[in-house]
């Protein structure tokens, strides 16, 4: 395994699993393609990353996120829903259909990715369902920021000739 890879993590940790590390390392890569050892040693990163900030099981820190992840999880998923079911209503109410506007079919999509990755995460696919839920409402804020950001800045093709 590499030295600077194994840099990463804090010096206590390293000397006491450094040699674990390592050996781990080198069974999971020794037949690998190069894709598989990027991987791998993606997950040695982010696991030194972890141990650095103090976020591993070992530490209360680390064990207060775990709990929590459901948690904001579920909170995420219901924000998301809530904007779904606010928007059919103010459809059914008003007979104007909001979700016309283009920008409201993107949060409709980053809210159903949203709902769909909770659903999926809590039914006990986790780490795809959060990742899931994460990727939805991280493009729903970007697009709440950006479209406004934009406006007047990007043309429609239409209007390009007459500028």
């Amino acid at each position: 395994m590499s030295t600077p890879l194994l840099r990463l993590y804090p010096t206590g940790y390293r000397r006491a699993f450094g040699d674990d590390i390592a050996e781990a390392y080198r069974e999971a890569t020794e037949d690998a393609g190069r894709i598989a050892r990027f991987r791998e040693a993606g997950d040695i990163v982010a696991h030194a990353l972890r141990m650095r900030l103090r976020l591993g099981s070992a530490q209360r820190s680390g064990r207060l996120f775990a709990a929590a992840a459901p948690f904001a999880l579920a909170a995420t998923a219901a924000y998301a829903a809530f904007g779904l079911v606010s928007m059919l209503a103010d459809w059914r109410l008003s007979g104007n259909p909001d979700f016309l506007v283009p920008l409201s079919f993107v949060i409709i999509g980053c809210d159903l990715v949203t709902v769909a990755g909770a659903v999926l995460a809590l039914g006990g696919r986790f780490a795809a369902g959060a990742r899931c839920a994460f990727a939805g409402a991280l493009a729903e804020a970007l697009s709440l920021v950006l479209v406004p950001l934009s406006a007047g800045v990007l043309l429609p093709a239409a209007a390009v000739p007459y500028v």
